[in-house]
């Protein structure tokens, strides 16, 4: 294992442990009402309390599984560069603000347009 294994592991743990801790929240202090303070708030969410209500259920759900998936991808990453030279080492723990970056966009824009879809047709 190369020397920049312990200091690669740490930012590959933030953006997971963002998502698991946000959707531990969301799940088990679920927001009664429409507010503009907390939770999934979109002008489609915000229509009716059902649709608030299945709106924050939805994404409580997919920040618990976004947070273990990322994790697991994250691992993979890890132990790819871990046992790797050090060169390659240095370039993806170089490249890793942009891994974190792009996956979590890539999970917030999948996460948001697929619970505004199952929410439209609900009255």
């Amino acid at each position: 294992m190369n020397k920049l294994a312990g200091t690669y592991l740490a930012p590959l743990i933030i953006v997971p442990l963002i998502l698991l801790v946000s959707g531990a929240a969301l799940k088990r202090w679920p927001p009664e009402n429409i507010n503009s303070v907390y939770g999934f708030r979109t002008r489609e969410s915000s229509e009716s309390l059902t649709k608030w209500k299945e709106a924050n259920r939805l994404m409580a759900d997919l920040l618990l599984v976004g947070s273990l998936v990322l994790a697991v991808l994250n691992s993979a990453v890890f132990l790819c560069t871990a046992f790797a030279s050090e060169a390659i080492a240095e370039r993806a723990y170089r490249a890793t603000p942009f891994w974190m970056i792009g996956s979590f966009a890539v999970f917030a824009i999948v996460a948001i347009a697929y619970v505004q879809h199952s929410i439209k047709s609900i009255n």
